[in-house]
């Protein structure tokens, strides 16, 4: 089997990153925060990596992007078809070594499948509906809107108010 890491295992377009943020679902760990979205049947595990100026300089986030992608090419046959994948690191990722990483990756991968995702042998289907997976997170919900005939996914704007009741 080809175990390359090739154009066809990469999320390369903003909207595929896009969709995963907005419709999948998150799962985070000591070094990583994974997302996912199961989005067909048969096409393979594919992958994109985020990593803002926060996180470090270029040579930090290239290090952490190589990392990535090397733990997601040794596990992305155990990986279950049609999923994309976005990886993000968080404060300790920079002192995590490849190995953590790729542990953290089977890991969160695990937990996002028992969370949404169930997989039956080599057929996978989604139990859980997008909202449903979201309802693990009651503080970041999304809902499904319609404009202009074009249905969406948001996250709802915070609701301002007084602060406190004032009485006279």
């Amino acid at each position: 089997m080809n175990n390359t890491y090739s154009k066809a295992f990469r999320l390369r377009k903003s909207y595929q990153f896009r969709q995963v943020f907005q419709q999948g679902c998150e799962s985070k760990g000591k070094y990583i925060i994974l997302c996912a979205y199961h989005h067909s049947k048969k096409d393979d595990p594919k992958l994109g990596v985020v990593a803002s100026k926060y996180f470090g300089n270029a040579i930090v986030r290239n290090r952490f992007k190589r990392i990535s992608r090397e733990a997601f090419r040794r596990v992305r046959t155990s990986l279950p078809k049609g999923f994309q994948l976005v990886l993000k690191p968080r404060k300790y990722a920079l002192r995590a070594s490849m190995a953590e990483i790729l542990e953290e990756l089977l890991k969160l991968s695990n937990e996002i499948l028992e969370k949404g995702y169930e997989v039956s042998g080599s057929t996978q289907r989604m139990n859980r509906s997008v909202t449903s997976c979201q309802k693990l997170n009651p503080l970041n919900p999304i809902i499904p809107v319609e404009r202009g005939g074009q249905r969406f996914l948001e996250r709802p704007a915070a609701k301002k108010g007084p602060s406190s009741p004032t009485s006279t």
